[in-house]
């Protein structure tokens, strides 16, 4: 089982609340919880221990995020296809993807994960050049990866594996 396959079940994504995650309003949502958490763990400094209660009201947000959007009308757009590559990614043990896209993917977590540390550290450490500079950093190479999942998708489309995903993006969207 790969990691993505692991987080997939710990957010408990399923074909519902796969297509809520696609959608723009869940895709943008997610990428506030960053910039959030960092307006949170900051904010330690005004508020003391009740910025626990702020970054608890992020936890909440973020579990619901994938569950409170209602399906689009449409996931032929970036934000599906970009959600839609993530599946894909995902089942990569199951169905292999291009090679250059697994490097690059791989190479592109590195980066998240670098740029998350230095984030983290400036949270941890009050640093507020790291922590928000680390926060700009992680959100590009998040936004960047999801980029790569687009043309992931795009390059798989035609997949027998992936028709459902394929009929989704052509408009038979699921009840």
């Amino acid at each position: 089982m790969t990691l993505e396959e692991r987080l997939i079940k710990l957010f408990g994504l399923n074909e519902k609340t796969w297509l809520n995650h696609a959608t723009a309003a869940s895709v943008i949502t997610r990428g506030l919880i960053p910039p959030m958490i960092t307006l949170a763990a900051l904010s330690r400094v005004w508020i003391g221990h009740w910025w626990w209660a702020a970054f608890a009201i992020i936890a909440v947000w973020t579990f619901l995020n994938t569950r409170i959007f209602p399906k689009s009308k449409s996931y032929d757009n970036w934000y599906g296809r970009g959600a839609f590559g993530e599946r894909v990614y995902a089942a990569r043990k199951k169905v292999p993807i291009p090679k250059h896209h697994e490097s690059f993917a791989k190479g592109l977590t590195v980066l998240n994960v670098v740029f998350s540390i230095t984030w983290i550290y400036g949270l941890i450490s009050l640093n507020y050049e790291l922590a928000i500079t680390g926060t700009f950093l992680q959100l590009t190479a998040k936004f960047w990866f999801i980029d790569r999942m687009v043309w992931l998708f795009n390059d798989m489309y035609d997949h027998p594996e992936y028709l459902d995903l394929k009929a989704i993006i052509e408009g038979e969207i699921p009840d």
